[in-house]
């Protein structure tokens, strides 16, 4: 079973070294809500990764503001590619 947007918000959030804040549950929510839909829409191999806020390097850039490495993000969400 693939996580939850409230799964997503709360394993962001436990991997961001930011100290609890109103602007640290904002930018996890909204990023929560960017990977579920961006799994979501993966219907083959090739299609992750392609939506503009991945590949414009939106997504590499707010997780760096919570101090998490994107990288290893990209690497989780992989896991529920469609084979």
């Amino acid at each position: 079973m693939k996580p939850s947007k409230e799964q997503w918000e709360t394993i962001i959030s436990r991997w961001s070294n930011i100290t609890e804040c109103g602007e640290k549950r904002l930018l996890c929510y909204l990023l929560a809500d960017a990977v579920k839909q961006e799994i979501d829409s993966w219907h083959t191999p090739g299609d992750v990764f392609r939506s503009p806020f991945f590949s414009l390097g939106r997504f590499d850039r707010y997780m760096k503001l919570l101090g998490i490495e994107p990288n290893y993000v990209k690497k989780e969400m992989q896991r529920w590619t469609p084979a």
